[in-house]
């Protein structure tokens, strides 16, 4: 690993390549009504700072937990990219949880900030929920809780998050060191309460050796 690019994992080596591949295509997101979306790695460097400078505004500093239910929406992998950059520890979880999950996971992760987006669930044959509902009873009223879109009623209570577009596009990533906390996982509950798994900020980079074995090739699209 090289430079200083790599303080911060995966954020610092996609500012990297910005700087050296920047025009490449990073990102490439179609949405169930078919609206395709592309970034570049330098266009992907700069909503994640944009993004990183909101939710250090939001009071969101270096080990602040921050929970993202967010599901395949291109919004998680640029607030992901944000969180890196402030040294904080991101933690995806399922939008199918119920409460009593949100309750348990909250209780012990102690996130900072929630980031959201909502979505209707059925959840028996009697009872469907908002996903913003179940999230926002589960937390706590000092919990920052951000939202992508707004479908409930309860929404109100939540931030919009496309206000990261208005904040400036530089930003100095946080140093950390490799081994720090980067990524708290949820396991899916199914024998008892879900548990929490850390990993470290180099967690992600050691996926590159996963690319090579799948065969992941420069300039090829990859789900």
């Amino acid at each position: 690993l090289k430079d200083n690019y790599y303080r911060c994992g995966l954020a610092g080596y996609v500012d990297y390549l910005a700087r050296n591949d920047g025009d490449d295509v990073a990102l490439c997101h179609v949405d169930m009504h078919g609206n395709k979306r592309e970034l570049t790695y330098n266009e992907l460097s700069i909503v994640s700072n944009q993004m990183a400078n909101y939710l250090k505004d939001k009071g969101i500093k270096k080990g602040d937990v921050v929970a993202l239910v967010l599901r395949n929406n291109y919004e998680f992998f640029v607030v992901s990219l944000a969180i890196l950059k402030l040294g904080a520890v991101m933690m995806p979880l399922q939008y199918t949880n119920k409460k009593p999950q949100y309750e348990s996971i909250f209780k012990r992760a102690n996130p900072k900030c929630v980031i959201a987006c909502d979505y209707e669930i059925k959840q028996s044959e009697d009872r469907s929920a908002f996903v913003l509902n179940e999230i926002g009873e589960a937390c706590d009223n000092d919990v920052i809780k951000i939202c992508t879109n707004a479908n409930s009623g309860f929404a109100s209570a939540w931030e919009t998050l496309d206000i990261y577009k208005n904040y400036e596009t530089e930003f100095t990533n946080e140093e950390v060191q490799i081994t720090d906390l980067g990524y708290l996982f949820s396991t899916s509950g199914t024998t008892g309460e879900p548990k929490l798994v850390m990993h470290n900020y180099g967690f992600a980079l050691s996926h590159y050796y996963t690319g090579l074995w799948y065969g992941v090739k420069r300039g090829k699209k990859h789900l």
